[in-house]
C-alpha cells in the first residue's frame, strides 16, 4: 500500500511571478527524494484561483508510512523549501495531509511487480555469486603471502566486513548508486588481488642441461624424466611407479635435485621437512628447509626442488594440500 504527502500552498495574485522560483526549488528537490528509503514520485501542479491567487499543489509517493514518517523528520522536506520563502505566500493557506493511496495506475503496479520478481532472483543470486568471489578472490591472495601474515589479513577482512555491515545498517537511506559504488570498489580491489596472486610469480627459468642443450634465457626447459615428481590434485607421483605419494629414495651427502611438474588445476608446491618438522606454513627460500623453486607452482608450471640430507627418513608434502598430498624421502 502506498502512502501519500500532499502539501497545497497559495501565492497572492501580486507574486505569482514568482511561483516559478518556488517551483523550480521544489523540482531540485526531487534528486534529494530519490536518495530516500521508499520515495516513488512527485507531482506537482498549479493552478489559478478565485481572486487570481495561484494554488501550489506537491503531490509525493511512498512505498510504506515508515518511509514517510522518515521523511518527514527529515532536515529537507517540501514543507520546509515552502516556509523558506514565506514572503510569497499567503498566510494561513499552507496545508500537509497524509494519507493512503486509494488506488495505483497500472505502469506504477507494472513496476512494483516487476522490482518484486526481479529483486527475488538477484538477491539470492547476486549474494551465492558474491560470496564465492570473495572466497576464490581471498583464497588466492591468501596462498601468496609468506609466512604467517595470512593470519593477520584475515582479521583485517573480517573486520572490514563487520565495519562495513555497520556502516549500511547506520546508513539505511544510502543511495542504490551509492550502495552499488562501495561494494563494486570492494569487488575491484579482490579480483585485482586475486588476478596479481596468480600471475606475479612467473615460472622459473633455470639453466639446466637437458639431452645435451643449454636452456637459454626466457626459456622454459621441461623437466627430465628420471627425476621427475608430478603434482596432481591432489597426490605426488612417478612416471614409473603407480602409488601416489611414493616413497623418494635417494643417496645420503649427495645433492638430489628434482623436477617437479604441476599436471592438476591448482596450485602446488613442495617441502620437505629436513629438520624433522616442517619449519614454515608455506615454504620459501629463507624458511629453513628444502623448498620448491618457485614456492608456488601453477597449473601447467614446472619447478624444481634441491636438497642434500644425511641418512634417515624425512617427510616431503604439499603446503596447499597437506592432508592429501605427503610422503617420504628414504636417504640410505
Amino acid at each position: 500500500m502506498e502512502y501519500v504527502q500532499k502539501v497545497v500552498v497559495q501565492v497572492p495574485a501580486a507574486k505569482t511571478g514568482d511561483v516559478r522560483r518556488l517551483v523550480e526549488q521544489i523540482e531540485a528537490h526531487r534528486a534529494y527524494l530519490r536518495q530516500q528509503r521508499g520515495f516513488q514520485d512527485m507531482r506537482i501542479t498549479r493552478s489559478s484561483q478565485a481572486g487570481g491567487n495561484a494554488q501550489l499543489s506537491v503531490e509525493t509517493r511512498w512505498k510504506d508510512g515508515n518511509a514517510l514518517t522518515d521523511y518527514t523528520i527529515g532536515a529537507e522536506t517540501v514543507e520546509s523549501i515552502i516556509n523558506a520563502n514565506a514572503e510569497i505566500v499567503v498566510p494561513g493557506t499552507l496545508s500537509v495531509t497524509r494519507g493512503e493511496a486509494t488506488g495505483r495506475d497500472p505502469e506504477t503496479r507494472a513496476r512494483d511487480s516487476y522490482e518484486r520478481i526481479i529483486m527475488a532472483l538477484l538477491v539470492p543470486v547476486g549474494a551465492v555469486v558474491f560470496g564465492f568471489a570473495i572466497i576464490y578472490a581471498l583464497s588466492r591472495i591468501y596462498l601468496q603471502i609468506e609466512g604467517d601474515a595470512a593470519t593477520g589479513l584475515s582479521a583485517a577482512v573480517a573486520l572490514g566486513i563487520l565495519l562495513l555491515a555497520w556502516f549500511f545498517a547506520a546508513n539505511p537511506k544510502m543511495a542504490v548508486w551509492q550502495m552499488t559504488g562501495i561494494l563494486g570498489v570492494i569487488a575491484v580491489a579482490l579480483v585485482g588481488g586475486a588476478v596479481y596472486a596468480q600471475v606475479k610469480d612467473g615460472p622459473a627459468i633455470h639453466n639446466l642441461v637437458e639431452d645435451g642443450h643449454t636452456a637459454e634465457p626466457g626459456e622454459t626447459p621441461g623437466p627430465t624424466e628420471g627425476n621427475l615428481v608430478e603434482m596432481h590434485d591432489n597426490y605426488f607421483a612417478r612416471p614409473d611407479d603407480s602409488a601416489r605419494n611414493p616413497t623418494l629414495n635417494v643417496t645420503a651427502g649427495t645433492e638430489i635435485t628434482f623436477d617437479l611438474s604441476n599436471k592438476g588445476a591448482a596450485l602446488h608446491n613442495m617441502q620437505v621437512a629436513a629438520s624433522g618438522s616442517f619449519a614454515a606454513t608455506f615454504c620459501s627460500a629463507t624458511s629453513g628447509d628444502p623448498c620448491s623453486v618457485p614456492p608456488r607452482i601453477a597449473a601447467g608450471k614446472t619447478g624444481t626442488i634441491t636438497f642434500t640430507l644425511p641418512a634417515g627418513t624425512y617427510e616431503y608434502r604439499c603446503d596447499f594440500h597437506t592432508a592429501d598430498m605427503h610422503g617420504e624421502i628414504v636417504v640410505s
